[in-house]
């Protein structure tokens, strides 16, 4: 008797549980009608492109579109909420540093710690803005890429990548600060 199973019935389980598999193996083997693409090799990998035809491909200009003067307005008041915005950080980044810096060496939950992460939150605070903006522009380039006919979107894009600009500027003043603190 082996695990509470006589030898005959265990002999008997184990030629169940192999008819089983060589039952079901047809079914793993192609064929069956089914149409699987083939991963032999293709006509069109012997296809060369010299670097000359490539960078004509690539360096092709793209049609401006129709100039949508609304969309351009709505990219300017982003951008200009995104410059009020980085002002406001760039007046809450030196209080800021100030207080990080006078707090080398004070153990978490110090006086001297906790005004300096005051001071961080504060200063991360004023990045909510640009966040909301760069949200609002990634929408308007959204739709403005779905548009027919297509539309100019040079100053979305301008606005776009200058907001992003912003927005990495200071998740890196804003990370710098925060990892020179300690933890709590």
């Amino acid at each position: 008797m082996l695990f509470g199973l006589s030898l005959p019935s265990l002999s008997r389980r184990r030629t169940g549980v192999a008819l089983a598999c060589l039952l079901a193996l047809p079914a793993c083997a192609g064929g069956g009608g089914r149409p699987y693409p083939s991963l032999a090799h293709r006509p069109i990998e012997d296809i060369r492109l010299d670097q000359k035809d490539v960078g004509a491909a690539t360096s092709a200009p793209s049609p401006a579109g129709v100039h949508d003067p609304a969309l351009d307005r709505q990219a300017a008041d982003q951008l200009a909420a995104v410059e009020a915005a980085a002002r406001a950080f760039q007046a809450q980044l030196a209080p800021a540093r100030t207080a990080v810096a006078g707090a080398k060496g004070a153990a978490p939950g110090d006086e001297r710690w906790v005004v300096a992460q005051e001071a961080v939150s504060r200063l991360d605070q004023t990045r909510s803005p640009v966040t909301i903006a760069l949200a609002t522009l990634d929408n308007l380039r959204i739709e403005a890429a779905h548009r027919s006919p297509p539309v100019d979107t040079h100053m979305l894009d301008d606005a776009w990548t200058r907001a992003r600009a912003v927005q990495e500027d200071q998740d890196a003043a804003v990370t710098a600060l925060s990892g020179a603190l300690p933890p709590a």
